[in-house]
């Protein structure tokens, strides 16, 4: 798991939003949701 992603997972958490998210980590906001998307799975649980 990359430190990344989990900025970018709790970036989300914290703005509640994704495109929020995603423009302060400079991607788009498909690119957030994959990632969450991809933490989901690598975890195992809906976060």
């Amino acid at each position: 798991m990359q430190f990344e992603s989990l900025k970018v997972y709790c970036d989300v958490a914290r703005y509640r939003s994704f495109s929020e998210a995603a423009q302060a980590n400079g991607i788009s906001q498909s690119a957030a949701s994959q990632i969450v998307l991809q933490l989901e799975k690598r975890l195992g649980v809906r976060l």
